[in-house]
């Protein structure tokens, strides 16, 4: 077994190799009080993936995007800075797809992080590295796995003895939890004399230790020792894997350390579950041996509980603008597992506790369905909110139906997911029948799935006709080949890519190299439509001439803005209405012109006013900037997006103290959030949300001023003493 070691320190990478080597021990006195095993995507919402966590290592199988969100959404159990193994069943986009966006989220919190998988994930790495600069703090560890045909053995540590068997590109793991030293007895140390105290812990620990002439063995003052299990984890991607399949994994039983199998956890896709050979090779195992089926067969669900109540709380705002995310499908609420030989249709987190003992559970704190209805009524319960929302609603035009264009927000959120808030995505709306994506950050596809619902997302996958793409950063495209991928399967037609050349580069990279989509896109780059800022007129060619044919719009013109090399911003012009998207930008001559009087400016606010040098030095608008540009430019409306994820749950507007501002903050400007939905007859109302937000999230608000306070009274502190 070799390992690779890459640290992404420029545009190309260095790289080691790494001898691996461990003795193996399968009693430990270090060992976890708690193991279990976590669904972390069920096959429906996001790829197969679980999770073991222990005290002190978390062990993640497979990564698809989503998946360092719904961490970082239970961050209490799952403990991201835990983090140090990722393993990946096979090489398809799906199993790693979340993985590069993982990286750049565990860069500010560790230096190293290990992957174990096929030899060609080596190209895969190769392919990113120009979008991991900021990683550049990581020590990647690639270990390989399929480099052998016999069992290799990965991991010897205190809770477990990890292996893995290869077949074509895929990569089955054997889990063997490792026995725990059994509990000391006190009545046979009492028995033998043995005083409290650091003999006691020599014993716990294993250690023979000796007292007045007498050597005493752990082995006399110990229960038995508490037992592991083995844990398959296991992939077939499609037909043409069975026969290597069936020829490599036909018994388990000589690899698991003389370990009963409890747990076969099989990622594969229903057609091949459900084929007879299959079938066959199940019952082969053990009749005690349960399987756990993760397919796109499980019901709909995602488990990210923090941005659905949100939307809840702002449901009651404006049920047009915020409406309630789809239910979610049931999914194994009221089932006795443990009387289940085939477990399937789990919802994501559905728990496997290997230790303290062995049970099946659905953590109610994780997995808990929302009453919508009970959290709108403790809300009404305040006074001052009922009373600011009465106001609202008093002075609120309400729509007679949704009108074209209009805009749904997918993704509010910068740098990486939150909680309440994904990265950048914005759906334009063009008719009933076409639509243009504005940025796609990972998970804008899952997006679309929890706002549009599990039955309906297809459909307006299948409208998106142009993406565009402002610039190489990962939070504005870790979701775009996904969508790709995605629309192909439903329409033979390509979508237009608009983008910079470095993304357009990566795609075709991609599809020659990997996993041929060059049928799903058709690649024109920013450049073709720029506004020529000498001239001050709009490029006009025959390309961009079909794609306005195609989109059925007026208008659409790019603008180089500052932010990093072959960043965009974008104007439309649909239908006479006038939309301009800053993309990521400090102020901009350029795109202040090509945006003048537009009905609805749609800017980047990262930061709060107080941090504007950090903002300057990131390339970045404060809050004040964007709206400055919005009131200079004759915006119409200007909307707030692309918020740090320091104000996740409201955007803290209320701590402008530029008063220049106020008139027309007041009526013009709306703070968008993710799954809100405005169009250009709405805006009004939109602007008017500000008052019962203020109300809504006064807590948040004061903690912000809180921060805001303690930040400005240790600059001058500095200053006083510089």
């Amino acid at each position: 077994m070799s390992i690779i070691s890459y640290r992404f320190v420029s545009r190309f990478l260095s790289s080691r190799t790494i001898l691996h080597n461990k003795n193996r021990t399968m009693l430990s006195n270090n060992i976890s009080a708690r193991i279990n095993m976590i669904v972390m995507g069920n096959g429906a919402m996001m790829q197969p993936s679980v999770i073991v966590t222990t005290d002190k290592i978390n062990y993640l199988f497979n990564c698809g995007e989503g998946t360092q969100r719904m961490i970082i959404e239970h961050n209490k159990f799952l403990k991201l800075g835990k983090l140090h193994n990722v393993f990946f069943t096979g090489t398809t986009y799906e199993n790693w797809s979340g993985f590069f966006g993982l990286i750049l989220t565990v860069a500010d919190i560790k230096n190293q992080l290990k992957f174990y998988g096929s030899s060609k994930f080596e190209q895969i790495i190769q392919m990113y590295r120009q979008f991991l600069q900021s990683a550049s703090k990581v020590e990647l560890q690639h270990i390989v796995t399929d480099n052998s045909d016999a069992v290799i053995d990965l991991i010897d540590d205190d809770d477990f003895l990890i292996r893995s068997l290869s077949y074509k590109e895929s990569t089955a793991y054997i889990v063997i939890a490792k026995d725990k030293i059994g509990r000391l007895l006190i009545d046979k140390c009492k028995q033998l004399n043995i005083p409290p105290g650091p003999k006691f812990a020599a014993l716990k620990n294993g250690q023979t230790i000796e007292i007045d002439d007498r050597i005493i063995q752990p082995g006399d003052v110990l229960g038995p020792p508490e037992p592991g299990a083995a844990i398959v984890i296991l992939e077939c991607p499609q037909f043409d894997y069975l026969n290597d399949f069936y020829r490599k994994v036909k018994n388990f039983t000589p690899y698991v350390h003389g370990k009963q199998i409890e747990l076969v956890v099989h990622m594969t896709p229903a057609t091949i579950v459900s084929d007879s050979n299959y079938q066959q090779w199940i019952k082969t195992f053990d009749s005690n041996v349960k399987h756990l089926i993760l397919n796109e067969n499980s019901g709909y669900d995602l488990g990210l509980i923090s941005s659905t109540e949100l939307q809840i709380k702002l449901n009651l705002l404006d049920n047009e603008i915020f409406p309630l995310l789809p239910e979610r499908q049931s999914s194994g609420e009221n089932v006795d597992f443990e009387c289940q030989k085939i477990i399937e249709n789990v919802p994501n987190l559905f728990t496997y506790q290997i230790r303290p003992r062995r049970k099946f559970e659905i953590l109610d704190s994780n997995c808990r369905y929302l009453n919508s209805g009970k959290i709108q009524e403790e809300i009404l319960e305040q006074t001052e909110f009922k009373n600011r929302l009465d106001e609202y609603k008093s002075m609120a035009i309400t729509n007679q139906q949704q009108s074209y264009p209009n805009v749904i927000f997918l993704g509010t959120g910068s740098s990486s997911p939150g909680k309440q808030r994904n990265t950048s995505g914005i759906l334009v709306n063009v008719n009933t029948e076409r639509s243009i994506l504005l940025d796609c950050g990972e998970s804008t596809l899952l997006q679309m799935k929890r706002f549009f619902g599990h039955d309906h997302y297809h459909r307006e996958i299948g409208r998106i006709d142009a993406i565009f793409i402002s610039h190489y950063h990962a939070d504005h495209h870790f979701g775009l080949v996904k969508l790709i991928k995605e629309r192909l399967k439903l329409s033979t037609k390509p979508i237009w890519v608009i983008a910079p050349y470095s993304i357009l580069s990566f795609l075709d990279y991609f599809a020659i190299n990997f996993e041929n989509i060059s049928n799903g896109y058709r690649g024109i780059a920013c450049e073709t439509l720029l506004f020529d800022k000498l001239t001050k007129k709009l490029n006009q060619n025959e390309e961009k001439q079909e794609l306005l044919r195609q989109l059925v719009i007026n208008e659409i013109a790019t603008v180089l803005v500052p932010h990093c090399f072959e960043s965009y911003g974008i104007i439309l012009e649909i239908f006479g209405k006038k939309l301009a998207y800053s993309g990521d930008s400090m102020y901009s001559d350029s795109f202040d012109h090509i945006a003048q009087n537009c009905d609805m400016i749609i800017h980047e606010a990262t930061m709060n006013d107080d941090l504007w040098q950090e903002a300057e030095y990131k390339r970045h608008s404060t809050i004040s900037q964007a709206i400055n540009v919005g009131r200079r430019i004759g915006a119409h409306y200007t909307v707030l997006t692309h918020f740090s994820q320091r104000y996740a749950k409201i955007a803290p507007i209320t701590l402008i103290d530029d008063k220049s501002l106020a008139s027309y903050i007041e009526k013009q400007v709306v703070i968008a959030f993710d799954f809100m939905q405005i169009s250009f007859t709405n805006l009004a109302r939109a602007a008017r949300l500000k008052y019962p937000l203020e109300v809504l999230f006064d807590e948040e608000i004061q903690r912000m001023q809180d921060v805001v306070t303690k930040r400005n009274n240790k600059r001058k502190l500095l200053e006083e003493f510089s």
